[in-house]
């Protein structure tokens, strides 16, 4: 009886992902939203391979539990959220993107081991074009976006920071960058070197301290994880419930940037108004700590008229600074999951963390390739803690397909590691039997 061996992925479709996954950083760089369309065509393609290669399905299996409760969780919050339709949108997109990423994770898992090598080489190429992309307009204050801008607009645009606008594509290029740049080292020591440079360049340039500090924080947690496998997943859970677990009742202990204080005391003006934010968020969790007000409910507690100047003291002194309440989100994926799910879903997003660090640390990985993976999902808890809102379908889909690349980047290391033991082993087996 000969065992049914499951097809690889077809060379063309190999082909077409790598190419999109090789364009994809770009059209991030430029439009970070441009990712959900990227996600939706890399999902049609995904669903295609898998109905003509029909692979086995992983079974439905108790680890499943967790993501099916919190998003059981969510949906039932929209029966209390206040705006029953924006609840049920934000519901909609979130398992959308959801659905749609596990069909493309399904189709690269099974993919083979010549088109997950493409597709690395696809991704390896993009980020390369994103690093020097970004490096020129830095060079050329923003040409492309200028000429791009002038094109779409016929010359009536005016140019805004690039570094700003391109702040979402470099976040989402240093939450790769542990995994990236581990493979390209493995591949081959100099691009691994240049890569590194580039990337270190890149986030150094940014109008943005959190792209450079979420760079060092994904370096030093792999470094961290290298050292103390078993130790560091489990420190992380342990700072992220802690902390999780008592903002909302210790927001009034942060610094307060309306009180005055010397000059060169007091806080940048973005971090004035993210404690500003924060608090505005704790009183309302207030309102009801257990369940929550309902998915997507910080959207629509304050109106666009409650936006007003605010004089807050930073470094060279007092600054008044437009301040909302809470714009569109907390800036923090603990509090705004406090504040829409209550303690129930600050509670079950902890245990989904908790478990994806625990399928991290038992998976058949090398020991680099769970650290780069770690140093990855710590990176992305660093951002979501002090920026962005977890329902954002840009950063979801981000931080959903970075988990998916750093994994194909990390299997693909292991992959070669194995090789290159069987090819040891088989060296081995020869000089022995020439010795005999």
């Amino acid at each position: 009886m000969t065992e049914k061996i499951t097809p690889q992925m077809s060379h063309t479709v190999a082909k077409t992902m790598a190419a999109i996954f090789t364009v994809m950083p770009t059209l991030v760089l430029f439009a970070a939203k441009g990712i959900v369309p990227a996600l939706i065509l890399l999902t049609s393609i995904a669903a295609f391979d898998l109905w003509q290669r029909r692979p086995p399905l992983p079974q439905i299996e108790r680890r499943w539990m967790v993501p099916a409760l919190f998003l059981a969780w969510a949906a039932l919050s929209t029966s209390w959220a206040a705006d029953h339709i924006s609840s049920l949108k934000s519901l909609a997109g979130i398992s959308g993107i959801f659905a749609g990423t596990i069909i493309l994770a399904l189709s690269i898992a099974s993919a083979g081991r010549s088109a997950a090598r493409q597709i690395n080489t696809g991704l390896m190429i993009g980020f390369a074009v994103m690093c020097a992309v970004y490096l020129f307009e830095y060079a050329t204050d923003g040409l492309l976006l200028q000429i791009g801008r002038d094109i779409l607009a016929q010359g009536q645009s005016t140019l805004k920071d690039y570094r700003i606008l391109y702040n979402s594509g470099l976040i989402i290029l240093t939450a790769i960058a542990v995994p990236l740049v581990l493979l390209t080292w493995a591949r081959q020591r100099v691009l691994g070197i240049g890569m590194a440079i580039g990337i270190i360049a890149a986030a150094t340039l940014a109008d943005a301290a959190v792209i450079i500090v979420a760079l060092g924080v994904g370096f030093l947690a792999f470094a961290a994880a290298r050292l103390l496998p078993r130790a560091f997943p489990v420190a992380v859970l342990l700072v992220l419930a802690a902390v999780g677990l008592s903002l909302p009742f210790n927001t009034d202990r942060l610094p307060d940037p309306r009180i005055e204080v010397p000059t060169g005391e007091g806080l940048w003006p973005p971090v004035a108004s993210r404690m500003l934010i924060w608090r505005a968020a704790a009183e309302n969790i207030e309102k009801s700590p257990i369940i929550g007000l309902g998915l997507n409910a910080s959207k629509n507690l304050y109106p666009r008229a409650t936006r007003k100047m605010v004089k807050v003291y930073y470094d060279h002194g007092p600054l008044e600074i437009f301040v909302e309440p809470i714009p569109l989100h907390p800036h923090n994926v603990m509090l705004q999951i406090w504040l829409e799910l209550g303690l129930f879903g600050a509670l079950l997003f902890i245990a989904l963390i908790a478990q994806g660090f625990y399928a991290i640390a038992n998976s058949d990985l090398t020991k680099n390739a769970r650290a780069a993976i770690m140093a990855s999902a710590t990176t992305l808890l660093f951002v979501a803690n002090i920026s962005f809102g977890i329902w954002q379908k840009w950063w979801l889909t981000a931080i959903i397909l970075t988990f998916i690349l750093a994994y194909n980047f990390c299997r693909t290391l292991t992959e070669k590691t194995e090789n290159a033991d069987i090819g040891m082993a088989a060296l081995h087996d020869q000089a022995e039997r020439q010795g005999r």
